[in-house]
């Protein structure tokens, strides 16, 4: 047992520094761009993904797909969804709009490296969901996303006619085949021509540790707690 506040809170701030590791996406909450900056303005159609061009990210050329500045979702621009669309993702700033119908939706891609074959990664980022204004009917949401070879499915949001879908976090595990891998995401929404609007956020992709690489951590800093109680001890005899 650790006998003081202090001990605790060095613990902790130890597991802190242990546990964190780097992002290996790049530019993941949309901010940087070498094209046209995000519309500011409701009234003003959205920035095109291609003409914003977010650093470290690809686009396929065609379809819909826009980067969009707080607020301006479900103003009265071109594709603006039903609202109130929240003004910004838990990330904040800048987020992603791409329409999920099959027609529209365009892999966004960026190439990770500095991988380690065998080792798994913790994929997250924040989805939402809104339907185009002028449009009627129920909808659905989602985001295809693709790390190599391998695929996965983001939750699916079912919302009903003009309806809204909040941000959410969303997580995956990947395990990478090679040092250099291509993370792609692509919506996909039902049906087509009811605009199903996908938005996107605050990507990250972070090592996981393997088991026995926390038990030696823990079995570490367990020893340096052992440690740090005996001098008190010796200190307080």
């Amino acid at each position: 047992m650790f006998t003081s506040l202090r001990q605790i809170a060095t613990l902790s701030l130890l597991l802190f520094g242990f546990s964190a590791h780097a992002n290996f996406v790049k530019n993941g909450s949309f901010e940087q761009s070498t094209g046209t900056a995000a519309q500011t303005n409701p009234s003003l159609n959205h920035t095109s993904f291609s003409s914003y061009s977010p650093t470290n990210w690809s686009i396929a050329s065609g379809g819909l797909s826009y980067v969009l500045a707080p607020g301006t979702a479900d103003g009265s621009g071109y594709l603006s969804v039903w609202g109130p669309f929240p003004n910004s993702s838990p990330d904040g700033g800048n987020f992603v709009m791409q329409d999920g119908d099959t027609n529209y939706s365009r892999l966004i891609s960026q190439t990770i490296t500095g991988l380690t074959v065998g080792q798994s990664y913790l994929l997250s980022f924040y989805q939402a969901a809104g339907q185009q204004k002028g449009f009627n009917g129920a909808t659905t949401e989602r985001w295809k996303v693709g790390f190599g070879s391998d695929v996965k499915y983001s939750s699916l949001i079912s919302l009903p006619s003009n309806g809204v879908g909040p941000w959410q976090l969303e997580t995956m595990r990947f395990t990478a085949q090679s040092q250099s891998q291509i993370l792609t995401f692509l919506a996909q929404g039902t049906p087509n021509g009811q605009p199903p609007m996908s938005f996107l956020d605050g990507v990250s992709l972070e090592e996981i540790p393997e088991p026995t690489s926390l038990w030696l951590m823990f079995a570490g800093l367990l020893g340096w707690g052992t440690i740090q109680l005996r001098r008190t001890g010796k200190s307080a005899s």
